[in-house]
């Protein structure tokens, strides 16, 4: 389907989940491949196509019941892993493309940052966006939620600081 951007497996080790790069003298188009890992072979079972740029990060979701593609189109697409990867919905709010995601241990918010380094939280039980200051806080301070693993850049538990004027554009992960 394309070269490897990013990917993610289940919670049960069974599926992985892989964005794609737009291969050569194509059209972009993001597009997610679903690809499941039993009894020792790999099998494609599913390629998203609802993207409009590449897909520069994907998820599970800690339950194992959704998945999460980020594309650089700006939108956070939202997919039922238990039926069949059909989209269920999208997260919109990025100024510029997805670089990013992290989702707590315990299902119920989302981190996003994009390329250019805004960072969103997103309330998992009513897929939006956390909008005031001090709930994202809250939020990224929630002890039940358990971002001690992540990809974005910044979190309440990040260590040291950038100099002034310094783009932390090189790191991609902590």
């Amino acid at each position: 389907p394309g070269p490897a951007i990013s990917l993610a497996v289940s919670p049960n080790g069974h599926l992985v989940l892989v964005g794609l790069d737009r291969r050569p003298n194509e059209d972009v188009q993001g597009r997610m491949a679903v690809v499941s890992y039993l009894q020792g072979k790999l099998r494609l079972v599913h390629v998203a196509t609802e993207a409009r740029d590449i897909i520069h990060s994907v998820a599970f979701s800690p339950d194992g019941t959704k998945a999460f593609a980020g594309s650089l189109d700006k939108v956070i697409y939202v997919y039922d892993a238990l039926n069949n990867f059909v989209i269920s919905t999208t997260l919109v709010g990025h100024s510029h493309g997805v670089r990013s995601m992290n989702v707590a241990a315990n299902n119920r918010y989302m981190c996003s940052q994009s390329v250019k380094d805004d960072i969103m939280v997103w309330d998992l039980a009513s897929m939006t966006a956390v909008s005031r200051p001090r709930d994202r806080f809250e939020a990224l301070a929630d002890v039940e939620a358990n971002w001690s693993t992540r990809q974005t850049l910044l979190g309440v538990n990040s260590l040291g600081v950038f100099p002034d004027n310094d783009s932390a554009d090189y790191l991609l992960s902590i």
